[in-house]
C-alpha cells in the first residue's frame, strides 16, 4: 500500500495500518555522563576512524517507560523478577498461592531455585498482574486446590492473560521470555543508539571533599587536604537520535485497538523527545531537550545516521549545522530512491513548529 497522504484515520475504513512513525532528533547534551560503561566512562563508538559519543537505546527506553507511567494511558507495565510477590499482593493471598497459579504458565515466573524471584526480568502489564492476582485469589479460596490446579480451563486462563493482555509499553518495546517463547511479544518500536554528530574527547573532573568536622574534636593537626579525592569521566556532545514505530505491529499487539495504538504512538513520541537517561545527573544536571526534531509518517522507515558517519560536524553552531546536514541528506535519499513521507513535521527551537503541533498533526493522519 502506498502512502495515504493527508487521509484522516476515520476515512481509511477497515484497512490495516501499514505506516511507520519515525522520529529524528538533534540534541545537545552539554557536559554529561548520562550513560556510562563498565569502567564508569561515557559510552563511545569509533565511527569511520573518529571517536564519537554514544548513548545506548536501553538507557533511553528505561527513561521513556518511566515517563509513560505519568501519562494518560490505559495500562503501563512493570519490569521485574518479583512477579509472584506482586501477584500475591494484588490478589491478597500468600506468595505460595501465587506461585502455584503462576506455575500453570510454565514460564518460570513462579520463582527459581527455591526463591520467590523469576529466573529473569520480565515486562508485564499492571492489568495482567491484577488479573493474575484475581486467579490466585480464586485458587486460594477453592474448596479443592489440587483440583483447581488440575483443571485445564484454569491453566488456559492463566496462559491467556499472559498472551493477550498487553500494556502499552509492552506492545511498544516487546518482551522476550527465553524459558517459554510463546509469551514473547515482538516489539513495535525500534530505538537506535544515539551517536555524536562530531568528534568526542572524554575529560576527567578531579574532585576533593572536605570533612565538615575536621578539627572539631581537638585534633592538633587539622590538615589542609581533602578527606576524599577522586575523578569522574564526562564529555560534551551533540547527538543524533532515531526511533521508529511500526503502527501495524503496534495495533496487532494491542488486540486491534486502533484508538489505543494511536494514543500509544503519541505517548512514544512525547516520551522520546522529553526524557533523558539520568546517569550522574546529580553531578552534571545534564537535562536537555532536542534543538531540532522531525516526526514523519512513511511506509519506508530509514535511519539518517549516515549523514554523520563519513565526516564529523565541526561548526560554531553544531546543532544547527547537524540539522541542516540531516535535512539535506534526507532530501538526497528521497531523490535517489524515491522514498517519501505521507506526512512530516519539523520543529526547530527558536524557529518553526511545536511539540504540540507535531502531536496534533500525527493524531490527525494516523
Amino acid at each position: 500500500m502506498g502512502p495515504l497522504v493527508g487521509v484522516p484515520a476515520e476515512e481509511k475504513g477497515d484497512e490495516q495500518m501499514t505506516e511507520f512513525v519515525e522520529i529524528h532528533a538533534i540534541q545537545p547534551l552539554g557536559p554529561n555522563c548520562i550513560n556510562r560503561d563498565d569502567a564508569g566512562d561515557p559510552k563511545t563508538i569509533l565511527l569511520n576512524g573518529t571517536l564519537r559519543a554514544r548513548v545506548s537505546s536501553q538507557a533511553w527506553k528505561k527513561a521513556m517507560r518511566d515517563a509513560m507511567r505519568g501519562m494518560d494511558l490505559p495500562d503501563v507495565g512493570l519490569r521485574t523478577k518479583r512477579v509472584a510477590i506482586e501477584v500475591a499482593r494484588r490478589g491478597g493471598v500468600d506468595v505460595g498461592d501465587a506461585k502455584a497459579v503462576l506455575g500453570l504458565a510454565k514460564a518460570g515466573l513462579e520463582g527459581k531455585d527455591g526463591t520467590d524471584d523469576a529466573g529473569a526480568l520480565i515486562l508485564i502489564g499492571s492489568n495482567t498482574l491484577d488479573r493474575l492476582g484475581a486467579l490466585a485469589a480464586e485458587y486460594a479460596t477453592a474448596e479443592d486446590g489440587k483440583a483447581w490446579l488440575a483443571d485445564k480451563a484454569n491453566a488456559k486462563a492463566v496462559k491467556a492473560v499472559l498472551k493477550e493482555d498487553h500494556a502499552v509499553d509492552l506492545a511498544l518495546f516487546g518482551r522476550m521470555v527465553a524459558s517459554n517463547p510463546e509469551y514473547g511479544v515482538e516489539a513495535a518500536a525500534n530505538v537506535a543508539h544515539a551517536i555524536g554528530v562530531g568528534a568526542f574527547e572524554p575529560e576527567y573532573d578531579f574532585f576533593s571533599a572536605v570533612d565538615d568536622l575536621r578539627g572539631a574534636y581537638g585534633e592538633t593537626d587539622k590538615g589542609s587536604g581533602g578527606a576524599m579525592i577522586g575523578d569522574i569521566a564526562y564529555g560534551d556532545a551533540t547527538i543524533y537520535r532515531y526511533a521508529v514505530v511500526d503502527m501495524a505491529r503496534l495495533e496487532s499487539n494491542l488486540a486491534g485497538d486502533h484508538a489505543t495504538a494511536v494514543k500509544a504512538a503519541e505517548a512514544f513520541v512525547r516520551a522520546f523527545l522529553t526524557t533523558e537517561p539520568e546517569g550522574r545527573v546529580t553531578s552534571f544536571a545534564s537535562r536537555t531537550l532536542p534543538a531540532w526534531f522531525r516526526v514523519d509518517v512513511t511506509d519506508s522507515p530509514l535511519s539518517l545516521v549516515d549523514a554523520f558517519t563519513s565526516k564529523p560536524v565541526d561548526a560554531d553552531d553544531v546543532p544547527a549545522a547537524a540539522a541542516a546536514r540531516l535535512k539535506a541528506h534526507a532530501a538526497d535519499l528521497s531523490r535517489a530512491y524515491g522514498i517519501s513521507s505521507s506526512w512530516l513535521y519539523d520543529v526547530e527551537v527558536g524557529g518553526d513548529g511545536t511539540l504540540a503541533g507535531a502531536l496534533d498533526g500525527l493524531e490527525a493522519v494516523l
